[in-house]
């Protein structure tokens, strides 16, 4: 990450990588999969064109939701920023964030942090097909997004971060890993009882925790913190992959992609 941080030509590159990711979904393998509010097509106005800027670090789970919404839709670019005085602590950013933290994005005058307040502003500005103004569709996305957040995301500090080099392994990673792969079994069962958590389409629900459940598959995560991924969040990765033009940034970013980091530390 150092390095990273230090290069100008590495940060170069990964920011030409993700502009030119983007490809037709159905260019992608496509898989099968099988909720209950269906986030059906709206009739749509005309939208507002965008050059949208999303501060933040391929390798980030956190910022991979809201740079997949700008790069499926070709909205704006990446602007790789790193956490410290060469990045969020310029003053340029602080200006914007000045809780110096990524993801934090800039539309215009507008400026925005925290994945969740960043998806919901895009949606709603950009691309309301996402996240539609149907109440009970709106609280079904809602729902997804937070009971992620208030449940599996507390064992990812303790599995996936150890795994990409970000903190150490604590004592309990295993125990922390097999409840892990029941959470995730749970949130299958009940989210996922079709392709996506609204039905055949993808909300914001899905751009917030794919980056997180495609990462925890990583074979890593089952060697060292014996983590189960259940086999309807395997088929759901590769249906997230199918759908998302840009979800080729999980791959391949100059060796910050989610996969790239975690291969590194194998």
């Amino acid at each position: 990450w150092l390095k990273f941080q230090s290069s100008h030509s590495r940060i170069a590159v990964v920011a030409s990588l993700v502009s030119s990711c983007t490809t037709a979904p159905e260019e992608r393998e496509m898989g099968q999969g099988g909720g209950c509010c269906r986030a059906e097509a709206q009739p749509t106005e005309a939208l507002p064109t965008a050059s949208v800027e999303i501060y933040g670090v391929t390798g980030s789970k956190n910022c991979m939701g809201a740079l997949l919404l700008i790069t499926d839709r070709q909205l704006g670019r990446l602007v790789p920023t790193m956490p410290g005085p060469e990045g969020t602590q310029t003053e340029e950013f602080l200006a914007m964030n000045p809780f110096h933290a990524v993801p934090t994005m800039k539309d215009g005058d507008f400026c925005c942090a925290e994945s969740g307040a960043i998806m919901r502003y895009l949606a709603d500005q950009y691309m309301p097909e996402l996240y539609p103004k149907d109440p009970a569709v709106r609280g079904r996305i809602d729902w997804a997004v937070d009971n992620f957040a208030t449940g599996m995301y507390n064992d990812v500090p303790k599995t996936l971060y150890p795994c990409m080099g970000f903190a150490a392994f604590p004592d309990d990673t295993k125990e922390v890993g097999k409840a892990l792969g029941m959470k995730m079994q749970a949130y299958a069962d009940f989210f996922l009882k079709e392709k996506f958590v609204c039905g055949e389409k993808l909300s914001l629900a899905d751009y917030k925790v794919a980056p997180f459940f495609y990462a925890l598959e990583h074979p890593s995560l089952k060697a060292t913190c014996d983590l189960e991924v259940p086999a309807r969040i395997s088929q759901y990765n590769k249906d997230f992959m199918a759908a998302s033009a840009s979800s080729g940034i999980f791959t391949s970013a100059g060796g910050f992609a989610i996969k790239e980091m975690l291969d590194a530390k194998m």
